[in-house]
């Protein structure tokens, strides 16, 4: 696969339950994957949504995950998709919480997953820093993740340097304002990393906490915004010929 179609679903996940977000998220997949997608991206913690621990719903990280996000797996199956889904996970061996990316394949099978590295925050307190540093082989296109202010830093800078992937995927619950203003961050950290397409899938809604109505999920590459969009939820679709290491087109499809 060189050429891949790629959708964010821009979508309201802070507040609401696993429930709600399971049931747009699933429906949210099968329209992308209508509509042509081979990867789709969700935000973080999209599964639980971003403030679920600070409304007390803490038996939402789930021991039987594989069973809660079943409609999910059978989706990415049906259609022969790849998901990014941002969620809250437990790790049964080690007894550690973790806010994290799945990786879901093909065949509908969680191919592994990426912790974040850094915990930002009051929603995040639970959480244990993440440590796995490793590519994931999507349709033989090498995938990065790093999980919303993991951007910041510039550990990730060496490390993804080290580990050279193709795109670097971004589950994001990044508001703006704030006083940190996340274009010049995300800009910044492209420009480290030379031809390496970075795809920030973030969210929108608000809560007593944040708002992230005007939050964008974006393109990046060589530290130049290729496309961007906020606003009202949204699937949003680009194009990348990695076998060019060309984006296809310099403004968001939506759906």
């Amino acid at each position: 696969m060189t050429a891949v179609k790629i959708a964010f679903l821009h979508y309201d996940c802070i507040s609401k339950n696993t429930v709600e977000n399971l049931k747009q998220l699933t429906e949210g997949i099968c329209i992308a994957a209508e509509n042509g997608a081979d990867w789709i991206l969700t935000p973080e913690l999209a599964l639980q949504g971003y403030h679920f621990s600070l409304f007390g719903r803490i038996n939402e990280i789930y021991d039987n995950l594989e069973e809660v996000i079943s409609p999910i797996l059978q989706a990415a199956k049906k259609y022969r998709v790849y998901i990014f889904l941002g969620c809250a996970v437990k790790d049964n061996k080690k007894g550690t919480l973790h806010n994290s990316c799945l990786v879901i394949d093909t065949e509908g099978i969680i191919k592994g997953r990426c912790d974040k590295r850094f915990i930002h925050g009051r929603a995040e307190t639970r959480f244990c820093a993440g440590k796995t540093s490793e590519l994931f082989e999507c349709g033989r296109i090498k995938t990065g993740i790093l999980l919303c202010s993991d951007i910041f830093y510039k550990e990730n800078i060496i490390l993804m340097k080290e580990l050279k992937p193709e795109v670097i995927i971004v589950p994001a619950a990044w508001a703006a304002g704030y006083g940190i203003t996340p274009g010049k961050i995300w800009s910044d950290f492209s420009s480290s990393l030379k031809n390496i397409p970075i795809l920030i899938c973030n969210q929108t809604g608000s809560d007593f906490k944040i708002n992230c109505n005007l939050a964008e999920s974006t393109v990046l590459n060589n530290g130049e915004i290729l496309m961007s969009y906020k606003g009202k939820p949204a699937i949003l679709f680009t194009e990348i010929n990695f076998s060019e290491n060309k984006i296809a087109q310099r403004q968001f499809i939506k759906v």
